[in-house]
């Protein structure tokens, strides 16, 4: 059985999940509206009782590593080389970091720092970015200094950090 939150007939590039309060929330690279439209946009979605699809975001390009913080749903829009904040009470958005020239992915949030993988775009035809670096960035949310953690040159795409201890 294929399960789709979008109850519709479409593929969507589904990327993350993760649960505040009991409420399952996913980032998706496309979505489908109540009239079953596929709309080429980034959505942050939260599922209902019945696993549907409940859209509450379009302001991200390509969303990815949705996670929590106070309170505060945070994600990266990769497309956009940014990361977002988004109150989980009015779905009001705030820009938290922009980049330039990556694709950003792998966030983890602590009161002081950013955490988020930088990966190589070079190859991607599609991508408007050209970055010939990866890593792991670390930025400061008080200062605004970025600090860059370099991985092996065998590794170009960060996806997920799994924890900051080593940091």
């Amino acid at each position: 059985k294929i399960f789709n939150p979008f109850d519709c007939k479409h593929h969507h590039h589904i990327n993350d999940l993760n649960m505040l309060n009991d409420v399952i929330h996913l980032s998706s690279h496309t979505y489908c509206d109540k009239n079953k439209t596929f709309i080429k946009k980034g959505a942050i979605s939260k599922l209902n009782s019945s696993l549907q699809a409940v859209v509450v975001n379009t302001k991200t390009v390509h969303p990815h590593s949705v996670c929590f913080f106070n309170e505060r749903l945070y994600l990266c829009s990769s497309g956009l080389a940014s990361i977002f904040s988004i109150d989980t009470l009015d779905n009001s958005t705030q820009l938290e970091y922009k980049g330039t020239n990556a694709y950003i992915r792998g966030l983890i949030v602590t009161k002081l720092y950013f955490y988020f993988g930088m990966s190589i775009t070079k190859s991607r035809s599609e991508s408007k970015f050209y970055n010939l670096e990866s890593g792991i960035l670390q930025f400061n949310r008080k200062t605004g200094e970025v600090k860059r953690i370099k991985i092996p040159d065998i590794y170009d795409s960060v996806y997920a950090i799994v924890s900051v201890n080593l940091f």
